[in-house]
């Protein structure tokens, strides 16, 4: 059977590079893709896909919520997350809420392809290993006293990101992006942006 995939994330480019590559798969049928959050329901029931790549950020909605919904309404569709969030509390979340998979977005073409054969297969996605590979990060939340969400906004600052993009990228306030900050800081003993990139650089944030 050839795949009806639906790529639904609100990154243009992205968007446009990830449908070529899934039109590149000898098992892809058709790709089609949604950016609009108002429309993504309506889309869904109408295309009738075999398999969903949800991003979890969508013009300040929530993709694990959407894709909750989508699930409650048709069990047997298969939902990947593909994000550049790999901190263990999106993970989990995505884990908790009974997803299929969770790939990062930096991901290989063979490993997309193998990740979606894996799933389309029934076979299970193996949640630990990915968990593992950010056991990294729980050194740092254990040792730094860092929340997973602190460790998200650090490494949205090393990448150039200010309050108000950090804000709309966790789907936040900016009077909690602020308030974060502050406690990073507060934790890590430093005064200023520039400390901050030497922390994420030393630890791999």
């Amino acid at each position: 059977m050839k795949l009806k995939i639906m790529v639904i994330d609100d990154h243009q480019l992205f968007l446009e590079g990830l449908i070529g590559i899934l039109q590149g798969f000898d098992f892809v049928e058709k790709v089609f893709f949604e950016n609009d959050v108002n429309s993504i329901y309506e889309s869904v029931m109408l295309k009738d896909p075999h398999l969903i790549l949800l991003d979890i950020n969508l013009n300040g909605s929530n993709g694990l919520e959407i894709g909750k919904m989508l699930k409650e309404k048709k069990p047997l569709l298969k939902i990947i997350i593909i994000s550049m969030h790999n901190h263990p509390a999106f993970i989990q979340q995505a884990q908790s809420l009974g997803f299929d998979a969770y790939l990062s977005k930096d991901i290989g073409t063979q490993s997309l392809k193998s990740a979606i054969k894996l799933i389309m297969e029934d076979k299970i996605w193996n949640w630990g290993l990915i968990l593992e590979q950010n056991s990294e990060n729980k050194f740092i939340r254990n040792n730094f006293n860092l929340s997973s969400r602190e460790l998200q906004v650090i490494g949205l600052l090393a990448k150039g990101f200010d309050n108000e993009q950090i804000s709309k990228e966790l789907v936040l306030s900016y009077h909690t992006i602020k308030t974060h900050r502050k406690n990073i800081y507060l934790k890590l003993g430093i005064s200023s942006l520039s400390e901050l990139f030497l922390f994420a650089k030393k630890h791999g944030i």
